[in-house]
């Protein structure tokens, strides 16, 4: 039987809604230097998560 992470869709649409929250967070909470950091905290999500699932599937 397969895994769900096999799936290229599973594995970014994890990556991209954990991101979309911490994004959120960043906007409505934080401001100046923090906001940003959230955000490039966002954007490596998006880029290292996918690969990381893709190993464990």
């Amino acid at each position: 039987m397969p895994s769900p992470l096999d799936s290229p869709v599973v594995r970014y649409g994890m990556s991209l809604m954990s991101a979309a929250a911490v994004a959120v967070v960043a906007f409505a909470f934080l401001d100046g230097t923090i906001r940003w950091v959230a955000l490039g905290i966002a954007a490596l999500e998006l880029v290292v998560t996918p690969q990381i699932l893709k190993q464990a599937a």
